[in-house]
């Protein structure tokens, strides 16, 4: 989450796959899984099946 919000992942860019973020931070795949659907939960990305997940703009967002 800390590189989506620090701008690492800029709004409209595509994530990792969960494969690639596990090898990045050393983790197993269900790991990174759950980092994914955590920054999913947060409202901060979409999931699109077979094409990946990608930072939501701050006007996508789903916040209170």
């Amino acid at each position: 989450m800390k590189r989506i919000t620090d701008s690492a992942y800029p709004p409209g860019s595509k994530l990792p796959s969960v494969v690639q973020i596990a090898a990045e931070f050393g983790v197993v795949n269900s790991t990174a899984q759950r980092a994914m659907e955590r920054v999913r939960a947060e409202g901060l990305t979409h999931s699109e099946k077979d094409v990946g997940t990608y930072v939501l703009r701050a006007e996508e967002r789903d916040l209170p």
